[in-house]
């Protein structure tokens, strides 16, 4: 990892069943959002941005498409999207709106939700 002028950059090789792979991300944070991009030998390029976009709504957008899941046989690319709204004057009071199509950082699907705290 590189600080460079407020962004990260990261690189990184590896060898896999003697296949040499690299990778390349950068990260930086604009106007409260943490903004990530990368790529690697794969052909894996991934868009991630989350961030507040008042002191209580949170939102989540993340794509990331490689060779391995454009090919439209197996999967389409991994496409994230989530939106927390927390409940002010309340103990945790949450709204939240999401959809993926993988199980990564959401419930595959579209979702609405909305949690309580006691």
């Amino acid at each position: 990892s590189i600080p460079v002028s407020g962004v990260t950059l990261d690189l990184d090789t590896s060898t896999v069943d003697g296949t040499s792979h690299w990778g390349a991300s950068a990260k930086a944070n604009v106007s409260g959002f943490t903004v990530t991009v990368g790529t690697g030998s794969d052909e894996n390029n991934k868009v991630k941005i989350t961030g507040s976009l008042t002191s209580s709504v949170a939102l989540h957008l993340e794509y990331e498409s490689s060779t391995d899941n454009l090919t439209f046989d197996t999967e389409d690319p991994t496409i994230e999207a989530g939106v927390t709204y927390s409940v002010p004057g309340t103990k945790g009071t949450t709204i939240s709106a999401s959809y993926s199509n993988d199980d990564d950082d959401f419930d595959p699907g579209t979702q609405v939700k909305m949690a309580f705290k006691f």
